[in-house]
């Protein structure tokens, strides 16, 4: 598996603002990673491996625009709720940031992908009307649990 550069994403330490966020265990894979956006829908699929967990799920999350992500999206094994804290700028759809919480615990796994990503992994092109942006790396992330 091929990690993806510090200027692809960054990862940052989310929590209440007392309390200290630590490392969770092992680093998360998340695969697959694709978002489109059309004047009627939205969307953003990937794949995601927890090691922590044994736990290997997908996610397909699907929106009406105009308009935002649902607060809440769940990942389909319902294991882990997704969410979008700045929304989604369709402005400039290689810049995604999202959070991914394991239900039940305190793990947390923060992503930003940004439009400085490596051309060759991340890219978007136009297919009638509708933006379809493709991550063709693996994103490591070492989740934190506060």
């Amino acid at each position: 598996m091929k990690a993806a550069t510090i200027s692809s994403f960054c990862l940052a330490a989310t929590g209440a603002v007392a309390m200290p966020t630590k490392r969770a265990g092992q680093a998360v894979t998340i695969t697959g990673l694709k978002a489109t956006y059309s004047d009627q829908q939205g969307s953003v699929q990937f794949s995601l491996w927890d090691p922590n967990y044994s736990d290997s799920t997908s996610a397909s999350l699907n929106w009406d625009r105009p308009g935002q992500p649902p607060a809440d999206s769940w990942s389909d094994d319902h294991n882990y709720v997704v969410e979008f804290p700045n929304g989604v700028n369709y402005e400039e759809p290689k810049w995604l940031s999202f959070i991914i919480k394991r239900t039940g615990d305190a793990e947390e796994i923060d992503v930003a992908l940004g439009s400085n990503a490596d051309a060759s992994q991340w890219g978007c092109l136009n297919e009638e009307g509708t933006q379809v942006c493709i991550f063709t790396g693996d994103l490591i992330v070492t989740p934190y649990s506060t």
